[in-house]
């Protein structure tokens, strides 16, 4: 069956668009491919931004890029081809597809997918999903986790075990330590541990992982909100307004952090708030048809000559930089 779109208007590209039923399709066309030449440097897919800062736009991921990105998760999630992965993760977002589906299929693991909308209509579908299967991962926004902390029944925590659980990837959003710690009070019971949580920051434009925690209980610091507001990291414990910060690890294989003044355009001083700058070989080539952001955003310049990635503006790392437990390896 072929059948035309719906008339957009006079757009010419929609008019012309056609949807093909695969059933229809001539299996004899499988005669004709032949092995594409592909190379580290062939960009694989074009993997789009939230669009949470700016327009989205589509990264240019190579095939290099995701195959060092599956070394930095392996070596930061301690996975194999034994772990299982289960996820409810959109596939367009890309925690979801690179980080549990593409992951399993480069170690050769399981992974059992459930809809998005499946966990959001009954979110202890997700932990009977990892209790069933014997999940060694499971990865989801902090939101994910509180709501399974305020929804999830007593009833309904009867049948689950989540002990074999070892490595929960908080990401994609403020990790919130509060979070974390009503969640593993809320399934202690079950098996879970604070110690399985795994706090971790990426982005598109790096192919997905950039840091993540060492296996333990996470670390927090408590600092001043005024002192924030002020671009600067004050730990504090007086009464004044404060706020915890969750730090989300260390950079792994080759990859380089560097905090910036974005102004300056010089390496942030301790404590100091700045842009998240990145290096190494999973920084994707740069975004589909956008040669002037992809100058501004992929080949900043600093005096050593590190590469620029991402003005991506945040407290995760400057906390990266003055705290010695959290160094790049």
């Amino acid at each position: 069956m072929i059948a035309k779109l719906p008339n957009n208007g006079d757009d010419p590209v929609y008019s012309a668009m056609r949807w093909v039923s695969t059933q229809d399709i001539n299996l004899s066309l499988a005669d004709e491919w032949s092995q594409p030449l592909v190379s580290s440097e062939t960009i694989a897919l074009l993997q789009y931004t939230s669009g949470s800062t700016s327009l989205p736009k589509g990264v240019m991921v190579s095939h290099g890029n995701l195959l060092h990105n599956m070394k930095v998760i392996q070596t930061a999630c301690g996975t194999n081809e034994d772990s299982t992965v289960v996820t409810w993760l959109p596939l367009y977002h890309d925690m979801g597809l690179i980080g549990t589906v593409l992951h399993p299929v480069y170690l050769g693991a399981r992974c059992v997918l459930m809809s998005p909308a499946a966990f959001l209509q009954k979110p202890v579908r997700w932990l009977q999903a990892i209790s069933r299967y014997e999940a060694h991962s499971s990865s989801g926004p902090n939101f994910a986790y509180d709501l399974c902390a305020h929804k999830v029944s007593p009833a309904d925590k009867a049948g689950l075990d989540l002990s074999a659980w070892r490595v929960a990837v908080n990401g994609a959003e403020p990790v919130r330590y509060e979070t974390m710690e009503r969640f593993a009070s809320a399934f202690s019971e079950c098996g879970f541990r604070l110690e399985s949580f795994y706090p971790a920051y990426g982005l598109a434009e790096s192919t997905l992982l950039v840091t993540g925690s060492r296996p333990a209980v996470p670390k927090t610091i408590q600092v001043s909100a005024e002192a924030l507001e002020r671009h600067l990291v004050q730990e504090t414990s007086g009464d004044e307004l404060t706020r915890v910060l969750v730090g989300c690890g260390s950079v792994h294989a080759e990859q380089q952090v560097r905090i910036v003044d974005p102004n300056t355009l010089q390496e942030r001083e301790n404590g100091k708030v700045g842009e998240i700058w990145l290096s190494g070989p999973s920084v994707a080539y740069g975004y589909w048809n956008r040669s002037e952001e992809t100058a501004a955003v992929f080949h900043g310049q600093l005096s050593h000559g590190a590469k620029r990635v991402s003005s991506v503006r945040g407290i995760w790392g400057s906390w990266l930089q003055d705290s010695s437990s959290l160094q790049a390896d």
